[in-house]
Parts: C-alpha cells; structure tokens; sequence
C-alpha cells in the first residue's frame, strides 16, 4: 500500500501495466492480441447500437470502430506510464451543462456562443493533466485539450 501522496500518485500512473501483467499479458504480442479483441468486440457492440440510424457496409465501419477504440486504448496505455496523472472530465448526465470558454471549445465551424448559454452536445471530454512528469506537483491542473462541444442560441 502506498505510504505518502507521491507513491500513490505513482502507483496510479502504472495501473494500467499493473493489470495487464496481472493478467498475465507480460509481452507486447499478447497484449495487443488482448487489447485487439477488446477492440473487436467493443467495436460489434457499438455497431449493434448504431446500425438502425446507418446507411452502408456494416464491415467498414466495424473496422473504422475498431480502429478508433484500438487507438484509445492505445493511448490510454500510453498515458498510464506517464508519472504525471490524466483525467478525462465529463460532465454529470443529470447535470445541465453551460458553456465556459476556459474549459470548453465548440466544433468546428460552428460559431462560438457567450459565456453561460446552454450546451446541446458534448462532442468530446477535456483532458486535464495533474503534477509532473517528475512526480511533483500534484495540486496544480493543467487543461490540455477543452471539452468540445456544440451550442444552439
């Protein structure tokens, strides 16, 4: 069990490696074997989600599916080697949501609403990360991508 604020920071930013070797996924072969049939199955899920509002091949868009979450996953395994912690930030569901420019970005091509005015769709979350890649500094938030979002006056 971690014993100050540093070693458990450190351990949380080795928890995903934790796992795996747990898992007895120790390679790099069967760790992508692993995380690929995740993806697929992940990706077949989404799919059965989305195919009543679908035009076209089921089997392109498993593969696009697939490779966008083989890509998270990727990442996200990226990220928990880092010393420094990485959050994703969503705003609560039964929450409503109002735009703040210093957290918030809206998509492209769509014009940027006043502070304050409701948020119709959370396109993507905000990363925020915490502390350094030296393992200091956890108190202190940086936002490295904001929340997109889409606005409707």
């Amino acid at each position: 069990m971690p014993e100050t604020d540093r070693d458990f920071q450190m351990w949380k930013a080795t928890t995903s490696n934790l796992i795996i070797k747990r898992m007895g996924h120790d390679n790099e072969q069967a760790n992508r074997e692993e995380t690929t049939n995740i993806s697929c199955s992940l990706a077949k899920q989404v799919l059965n989600v989305i195919r009543p509002y679908l035009e076209g091949s089921d089997e392109k868009l498993v593969c696009d599916l697939q490779s966008m979450i083989q890509l998270s996953i990727d990442l996200d395994q990226d990220i928990c080697r880092l010393r420094a912690r990485y959050k994703w930030i969503f705003p609560p569901l039964e929450e409503s949501v109002r735009f703040n420019p210093n957290t918030m970005a809206v998509g492209t091509g769509h014009v940027e609403p006043r502070s304050g005015e409701p948020v119709n769709m959370i396109i993507a979350p905000a990363l925020i990360k915490q502390g350094k890649q030296t393992g200091q500094d956890f108190d202190v938030e940086n936002t490295m991508l904001k929340m997109e979002v889409t606005c409707m006056s």
